[in-house]
């Protein structure tokens, strides 16, 4: 039996080898087997479909340089690769989490390869040969695709936190300017929105902070908790207003349930 046959033979087995790995290193406990083993069904199918398939010369250098692959069945281990890299950095693995479970997949079907007793001949070697070369490719992939998924997330990331500080910082500037006009009767109301707008910038800094920490995670942290959308309507208004203090901003009807 040829090792490409072996792994889709023994599909089954390499992927409850993948899961119980998965699942010893997943930053989410609460992942369900389906999502810890992502696509590395097909992953398997398309790196047994490419041992399979011809590979003159040019494509095997093709693979050792890291260039893109110019056959139907080097492309599917690519694309199957992008989409192993996406999921996991939405699921919360790092970098080095998915690094490691291309070393666990090989080690899983090197083993239970040898366990089965292959002849040592050319042919065995030429498929471990192959097997490795398309691991590797897959590994090489995925790292480039998360990489892309990171720099994309942290470049969102700095220019939502360049809008949503910018509004906080203008209110208070403008707060502070009023409080040195002579007369101000209303110091009160503008201790508690400058107040109010340093509790926001100091709520964006700790998610700043929490994010940056986040190694090379790809996902934005995001807590969710109960809120009252008038109350949050009527805060960004007030704040708007500040900052634009000749024009009227008026908040429409915010009757009935505005809980979420």
């Amino acid at each position: 039996m040829r090792l490409s046959e072996f792994i889709r033979t023994h599909t089954e087995l390499i992927l409850e080898d993948w899961e119980q790995f998965a699942r010893s290193i997943s930053p989410n406990p609460g992942l369900t087997a389906s999502q810890l083993r992502d696509n590395a069904e097909n992953m398997l199918e398309a790196i047994a479909d490419d041992m399979d398939s011809e590979q003159s010369e040019r494509e095997r250098h093709e693979k050792s340089q890291g260039e893109e692959c110019s056959s139907g069945e080097c492309e599917e281990v690519d694309t199957e690769s992008k989409v192993h890299a996406r999921e996991r950095a939405h699921s919360g693995f790092d970098l080095v989490e998915m690094v490691s479970e291309y070393r666990a997949l090989r080690a899983s079907v090197t083993r239970r390869w040898y366990e089965r007793g292959p002849a040592d001949t050319a042919e065995t070697r030429e498929d471990l040969r192959r097997f490795h070369e398309a691991i590797d490719q897959s590994m090489d992939m995925a790292i480039r695709h998360y990489a892309q998924l990171v720099d994309r997330s942290r470049q969102i990331f700095l220019a939502m936190l360049g809008h949503d500080l910018r509004n906080p910082l203008c209110a208070i500037g403008i707060n502070a300017s009023l409080l040195t006009e002579p007369g101000r009767s209303d110091l009160a109301e503008i201790g508690k929105d400058i107040a109010s707008c340093v509790r926001a910038m100091q709520g964006i800094i700790q998610d700043l902070l929490t994010y940056a920490g986040g190694s090379l995670g790809a996902t934005i942290p995001v807590t969710k908790r109960d809120a009252d959308m008038g109350v949050l309507v009527r805060e960004v208004v007030r704040e708007a207003q500040t900052n634009c203090s000749s024009c009227t901003i008026r908040v429409g009807d915010l009757a009935g349930d505005l809980s979420g």
